[in-house]
């Protein structure tokens, strides 16, 4: 069954079978008309609202620290449309249903600084952990002053990040730390990267998974 309907001025649009006519600029278009959803969703919808959903909730915890900045940063040099866009992109496919989070694919920083050679932990006491790199200072990508930065994800807050402010070591230094949150947690999922010293600049990180256990 076709609706159509001719305007005053000529301008045509309506409806005809599973297109709909339209004008624009003098010219007459006709494009197939959206289908609607019907039923329950199918399982790959599903998944995909569990992803969606997943990143949500756990950038609003990246918007609240020193993440915001970095992601904010990554993107202006990739030239994404925001860091939220960019977190998203980077880790939807992280995410999955019942809560689920593969914490290995998760990316927490980027950037065009350099990242330092073979970054590795050394010690752990306490909620004291150390880690150890080769100095790759080489210039505007590379700065011997770089600060050494961390995220932390703990098994019993599964989306909170939140970067420790008790850290020490920068890129010139080899060595570093940073103490890890308190509480009833036995995991922690710790992603290190490196920070221009002023700001605006940020390396990829490396990700370690920490059991409680063995700091006690």
């Amino acid at each position: 069954m076709a609706e159509i309907d001719f305007g005053v001025e000529g301008g045509v649009s309506g409806k005809l079978g599973n297109f709909v006519l339209y004008r624009v600029g003098g010219k007459t278009y006709l494009r197939r008309r959206p289908r609607r959803r019907e039923g329950a969703a199918t399982e790959k919808q599903v998944r995909q609202q569990s992803k969606m959903a997943g990143a949500m909730v756990m950038h609003r915890f990246v918007k609240e620290c020193e993440l915001r900045e970095v992601f904010a940063a990554w993107s202006r040099e990739v030239g994404a449309r925001s860091g939220y866009n960019l977190f998203l992109s980077k880790n939807m496919n992280a995410f999955g249903e019942e809560d689920y989070v593969d914490y290995g694919l998760l990316t927490l920083a980027g950037g065009s600084l350099q990242l330092s050679n073979e970054l590795a932990v050394t010690d752990m006491a306490d909620r004291r952990l150390g880690f150890a790199w080769v100095d790759n200072t080489s210039g505007e990508t590379a700065r011997g002053d770089d600060r050494m930065l961390a995220a932390v994800i703990t098994d019993d807050e599964p989306y909170r990040v939140l970067m420790p402010e008790e850290r020490t070591g920068r890129r010139q230094d080899g060595q570093g730390c940073v103490v890890l949150p308190e509480g009833e947690w036995q995991t922690a999922h710790v992603y290190v990267f490196f920070g221009a010293a002023e700001g605006g600049k940020y390396s990829p990180g490396v990700y370690f998974r920490i059991e409680k256990p063995l700091m006690d």
